[in-house]
């Protein structure tokens, strides 16, 4: 009878619906629970105090947090000089500050894995770190030694916290062959031979 197809009808619609309703949950706790520990954009900047290819000066790396945890414990900050960018032999921090506060050396152990240009700041032997959204981490690194070749090279920051977030994101600086140290044409020895034109 008509009704009997009907009630069918309506009990097929119904089960579709509420099939769909669980499946648009479940990929909307999916994307909830995948944003949760993605890398967030930041902003951040290697830079040397000298420039110069091949001298020993010292980093000022800077990560800006603008993760979804606010405020959050920080955990941990990284940088990764991939593709030979910098000797980090005798590499040692200098300071670390979050927001223009000073975090002292007791709070934090810091790694050098000078055979793969990886620096590691952990921050959970000390009490507590807090950061905030907007807040940046920066590290000075003393002794590093700029590649010898006069070219743009990247660095991996990032910066952990509670909660698995990680932000990240990839800065660069070039190093320069100082102008100083190339060959003088007009030293002792050599002969140079001016010539003037008429106007």
């Amino acid at each position: 009878c008509m009704t009997g197809k009907q009630n069918h009808t309506r009990k097929k619609a119904s089960a579709v619906f509420f099939a769909f309703i669980m499946v648009t949950s479940m990929m909307a706790v999916g994307f909830a629970g995948f944003a949760g520990t993605a890398a967030a954009a930041s902003n951040g900047s290697v830079a040397p105090a000298d420039t110069g290819a091949g001298s020993v000066t010292t980093h000022t790396l800077t990560a800006d947090y603008d993760g979804a945890t606010d405020p959050a414990d920080l955990q941990e900050f990284t940088a990764a000089y991939t593709d030979n960018a910098a000797d980090l032999s005798d590499a040692s921090v200098a300071s670390v500050t979050v927001d223009g506060t000073a975090v002292a050396s007791t709070e934090y152990d810091v790694t050098i894995d000078a055979s793969t240009g990886d620096l590691t700041v952990d921050f959970t032997i000390g009490s507590t770190q807090s950061i905030n959204a907007n807040d940046d981490v920066v590290v000075e690194l003393e002794g590093v030694q700029n590649p010898t070749d006069a070219a743009s090279h990247n660095v991996d920051l990032q910066v952990a916290t509670s909660g698995d977030e990680t932000v990240a994101v990839t800065a660069s600086y070039s190093a320069v062959i100082d102008p100083t140290l190339e060959e003088d044409p007009t030293a002792a020895g050599d002969n140079v031979t001016l010539t003037f034109v008429e106007a």
